[in-house]
């Protein structure tokens, strides 16, 4: 198809002689507003609930800080608990899929580690107000409601982070652990210092954190420090978490 011709199928003349877009790219229009003030709406209720807190902001605080009509918010989410958990669930999302596109650069386990770590503290210091939420509301009453979308997210997670990860074990590189053990010596200092960072109470820069900490996961982990034990539990465990 040439290019007027093309041009054409978008955008022909209506009845009066003026344009007229086709409906299919009205449509996309109107999704891509209707996304762009979810998205707000989901912004404002961040900056609510972080300045104000879960319990103490409203509706009308959301409202105001979205600068959109009561109507818009209740066409998007039924009340401030769905938001809230809409609200988790987008970081999450967000969280995993970085953490995930971060795996796949890597190809040696070394780099796979302290790649994942260092990730993990830039996605906190680009979003403090996101990370605050998560760790704060994971046992929240309104993420109740969300537990089915929640859990098919973290499965979907967990899957695509196993199968990446059991590459790296057929390397030899890094130890075979138990699922629960690989993730609690991978991040658990990072979320540790993640926590004290965002409340302030830590003098080390983030990213010199980042550098040490990506260091000391990976000496946790490579394979010279490989307990047979460990390793004959791993094979009786990680298959079934996979």
């Amino acid at each position: 198809m040439r290019a007027d011709e093309e041009a054409g199928a978008v955008v022909r003349a209506g009845a009066a002689g003026g344009p007229r877009i086709e409906p299919g790219l009205r449509a996309s229009r109107r999704q891509s507003q209707t996304d762009a003030r979810r998205k707000e709406i989901l912004n404002a209720a961040l900056h609510c609930f972080t300045t104000i807190g879960f319990a103490g902001a409203t509706l009308a605080d959301i409202r105001v800080r979205a600068r959109a009509s009561i109507g818009s918010i209740y066409h998007h989410f039924r009340s401030k608990e769905q938001l809230a958990a809409a609200l988790y669930i987008e970081g999450l999302r967000d969280y995993q899929a970085r953490f995930l596109a971060e795996l796949d650069r890597h190809r040696r386990a070394r780099e796979a580690v302290g790649g994942v770590v260092r990730e993990h503290l830039r996605w906190v210091k680009r979003n403090p107000d996101w990370s605050r939420f998560l760790y704060d509301h994971r046992q929240s009453d309104f993420i109740t409601a969300a537990e089915g979308a929640l859990k098919e997210l973290n499965e979907g997670f967990y899957r695509a982070s196993a199968a990446r990860w059991q590459d790296l074990l057929g390397s030899g590189e890094i130890i075979e652990l138990p699922r629960d053990l690989m993730i609690a010596i991978l991040l658990g200092p990072a979320q540790e210092f993640a926590r004290n960072w965002l409340a302030g109470r830590t003098s080390t820069d983030l990213d010199d954190a980042a550098r040490l900490l990506a260091d000391a996961a990976w000496r946790a982990l490579r394979s010279s420090t490989a307990k047979p034990g460990l390793r004959a539990k791993r094979r009786t465990t990680m298959g079934d978490d996979a």
